[in-house]
């Protein structure tokens, strides 16, 4: 199965979220539970950056009004093949993130963005590992795509729990606020 579908969210008038899906796999989740994903957690981003609320992100970026990202949920040979390719680990993982931008959080090249749309990057969740995942912690699926996914956006942005400690535990803080949100949400 592949199919792809581009939703826009905005949350509260403040800033608007473009999410490109593309589904490679046969997944047990509707297209309607992927938009409904994908709406929750835009809603929260589009309400922490209004409120400025992201640790250290370059004031810049706020004054774009919309933001695009690419999702797509792949099979175990293409994460494992990015993976290899990009970070150089021959294995499958669960999720990959490519920010356009070096470095959200360490300042803004104004010259690299072109009119109104400040595109972040690509996420890639596999699949058969968040299947595995949800399995093993207790958590359906949808809800395990939801925390790829947050993981995903908090590295497009300039997060990263592989420098050091110190930031492991501002990202790791800040998944766990992201998602107790996600949990609260209708």
């Amino acid at each position: 199965m592949d199919y792809f579908i581009s939703m826009s969210f905005t949350a509260d008038n403040l800033k608007l979220f473009d999410t490109s899906v593309n589904l490679e796999v046969d997944s047990s989740l509707a297209e309607q539970q992927i938009l409904e994903i994908c709406r929750r957690i835009s809603t929260i981003f589009s309400r922490l950056f209004f409120d400025n609320k992201l640790t250290g992100i370059d004031s810049q970026i706020l004054a774009w009004d919309k933001f695009s990202l690419n999702l797509s949920i792949v099979d175990d040979q293409l994460i494992r093949e990015l993976n290899a390719q990009y970070r150089g680990k021959d294995k499958v993982t669960d999720v990959l993130s490519f920010p356009v931008h070096e470095d959200l959080r360490r300042g803004l090249d104004l010259s690299s963005i072109v009119g109104r749309e400040f595109l972040l990057g690509d996420i890639f969740i596999c699949h058969s590992v968040a299947v595995n995942q949800a399995l093993e912690s207790g958590l359906d699926l949808k809800t395990e795509i939801a925390e790829l996914f947050i993981h995903g956006v908090l590295h497009l942005l300039g997060y990263d729990h592989e420098i050091s400690e110190q930031e492991k535990e501002i990202m790791y803080k800040l998944e766990e606020i992201i998602f107790d949100l996600y949990k609260e949400l209708p």
